[in-house]
């Protein structure tokens, strides 16, 4: 699941230039969120957000996707303790499943998401296993 946003308190006036040149102050003690799932699935970040092109992480070089809107664990000191953790059960379990199986999309479904602490999907996630 992904966590939709983070809080943040500014801790000097800082000035912010819009995607449209403008200039706009955030005073300190500020109270900022920062909405990592519109980032993440952000039209003006990503071609083609919601499609699966996992090429497009090649471009970015290690440790600077948060320049180029990706912040799954958040960012710097303070970013998410399960990130390591996460990265490396993932990978283990991509290779047991990539091993043993391939992975096809059941037609018509599409999944209702549902924003709280996590993102998830409230009808569930439809995947089918074919066995290789």
């Amino acid at each position: 699941a992904i966590i939709p946003a983070l809080t943040r308190v500014t801790t000097k006036d800082v000035d912010v230039t819009t995607s449209d040149g403008k200039c706009v102050r955030i005073p300190k003690d500020a109270d900022i969120i920062l909405p990592f799932y519109l980032l993440n699935f952000s039209e003006d970040v990503w071609k083609n957000p919601n499609d699966f092109v996992p090429e497009r992480m090649e471009v970015v070089p290690d440790l600077q996707s948060v320049r180029h809107g990706f912040l799954p664990f958040s960012y710097g000191t303070r970013s998410c303790v399960g990130n390591l953790l996460a990265f490396q059960e993932s990978q283990v379990a991509v290779a047991h499943l990539l091993r043993n199986f391939r992975l096809d999309r059941v037609d018509g479904f599409r999944p209702n998401t549902t924003l709280g602490i996590s993102t998830v999907s409230s009808n569930g996630m439809r995947l089918k296993l074919v066995a290789l």
